[in-house]
């Protein structure tokens, strides 16, 4: 016995309420993906901005180093001059 018409209509319809399944599926993770993306991207600026920054930071210190010992020579020599 073969498939009738009305059960090649049902399928036909199944499959197309499958396939508008499927599409809305696909398109709630194309979204997510995007969202992810979006994150990812401020994420690397992010880390990015703390890299220059600490570098920043690290090249004050270098400076600062030196200051700091002719600071201390300086305070030893005037307690000494006391």
């Amino acid at each position: 016995m073969g498939i009738t018409e009305q059960e090649i209509k049902n399928n036909i319809r199944d499959n197309e309420e499958l396939i508008e399944l499927y599409q809305r599926q696909k398109n709630e993770i194309e979204e997510q993906i995007s969202s992810l993306e979006c994150l990812k991207n401020k994420f690397i600026t992010l880390q990015t901005t703390f890299g220059i920054k600490q570098d920043v930071r690290k090249a004050g210190l270098v400076g600062i180093v030196p200051k700091m010992s002719q600071i201390k020579i300086a305070s030893r020599y005037y307690s000494g001059i006391e």
